[in-house]
Parts: C-alpha cells; sequence; structure tokens
C-alpha cells in the first residue's frame, strides 16, 4: 500500500455476516490518502440495515472554524404527499 500512497482506514472490525453460516469477516476495506489517516475515524454501524454487509462509518475530524457545510432538515410532518407524483 506505501507503494501506491495509500492507507487503510480499518481497524479489524467485522463488515461481513454471512447469513448461511452467521460467521463474521472483515472483507470490505476503505482507503484513503496518507495526508487523510489521523483525521479519519473509522467504525462500523451496530445493525446491518437489511444487507450482509454493516455500513461502514467515516468520521473526518476537523480543526479550526466550521468550513461553511450546510446542514439541511426535512420537517416530514409539513410534506403534502398529495403533490408527489412518481414517474
Amino acid at each position: 500500500m506505501l507503494k501506491h500512497n495509500v492507507c487503510i482506514s480499518n481497524t479489524g472490525n467485522p463488515t461481513y455476516f454471512h447469513p448461511g453460516t452467521g460467521s463474521l469477516s472483515a472483507i470490505d476495506l476503505s482507503l484513503c490518502h496518507p495526508s487523510l489517516y489521523l483525521d479519519l475515524r473509522w467504525s462500523v454501524h451496530e445493525d446491518l440495515c437489511g444487507s450482509d454487509h454493516y455500513p461502514i462509518l467515516l468520521d473526518i475530524r476537523h480543526y479550526g472554524k466550521p468550513i461553511g457545510v450546510d446542514v439541511y432538515r426535512i420537517n416530514c410532518m409539513l410534506l403534502n404527499l398529495s403533490l408527489v407524483t412518481l414517474t
């Protein structure tokens, strides 16, 4: 991996659940550039969320002021679903 200037963020925790045997393995890889490696926190979601692969969570540590990321929230109680058309 050093030859290609890539780091593996995985901690070794399992990312795959084999439904037939119930066994766990760590077959999914998360790769990043070495300049990001120390700023990433890698973890696996506790729930399979309907898949046989656990969702991988990558949290990026941020130092200093916020970088202007807009956060949008939708209040589902205010949605007028009668205006939605499916194509």
